[in-house]
């Protein structure tokens, strides 16, 4: 008897996600306008080899996941090939995320403004704008 408001709640709870999904799309511009001093100028190369290094780290997460799923997908289905049909194990391939590089884009302008620069934001709608405009 409990079961009905649960499915109820699950119900509500998806639809309120599909609804939310389909809502406008922002998207964050950034502008840099680098410090006129020499040393500013050196600064921010360094804060440029920082991103840099940061993004590696970040690829190579992405691809020590890819390659964690794959071994462990292959050695089920290896340990599925002796197995009788009623006893295999379902394989799958674990998701990775993409490679995130938010984190090292936000380092960035930190360390950029750190170094004398100036960056500024705009914030644009690119997909759904149309919606955005209707609720005003």
């Amino acid at each position: 008897m409990q079961r009905q408001p649960i499915l109820l709640s699950l119900g509500m709870l998806l639809a309120s996600g599909i609804l939310t999904s389909c809502g406008p799309q922002f998207q964050t511009n950034y502008t840099y306008y680098p410090p006129e001093s020499p040393s500013g100028q050196t600064c921010i190369f360094q804060c440029q080899n920082g991103k840099l290094q940061c993004q590696q780290l970040r690829d190579m997460e992405y691809e020590r996941c890819i390659d964690r799923a794959d071994r462990e997908y292959y050695r089920c289905q290896d340990m599925n090939l002796d197995l009788p049909d009623k006893k295999k194990e379902y394989c799958y391939r674990a998701y990775c995320n993409d490679a995130d590089y938010e984190r090292c884009e936000a380092g960035y302008r930190s360390c950029y403004q750190a170094c004398g620069g100036r960056v500024e934001s705009e914030t644009v709608c690119v997909s759904g704008c149309e919606q955005q405009k209707g609720t005003r």
